[in-house]
């Protein structure tokens, strides 16, 4: 298999991708059916980058 790394210009950029293709996901795997799926999986997972990004910068800043 091939690697493809993606540099991104800020975090917002990344979580906007991130969600977007776990969304996707989710969609063509049938694991959501509904509108209020959809909102709890955005929320959860926007939730879950967030507390990473945050993990990351309070790493950096040692």
């Amino acid at each position: 298999t091939e690697s493809v790394i993606a540099i991104y210009q800020n975090e917002l950029n990344l979580l906007s991708d991130v969600v977007n293709l776990l969304v996707k996901r989710a969609v063509f795997h049938k694991q959501i059916s509904s509108v209020d799926e959809l909102t709890k999986l955005t929320t959860e997972i926007a939730s879950y980058c967030a507390d990473e990004f945050k993990k990351l910068n309070d790493k950096r800043s040692w």
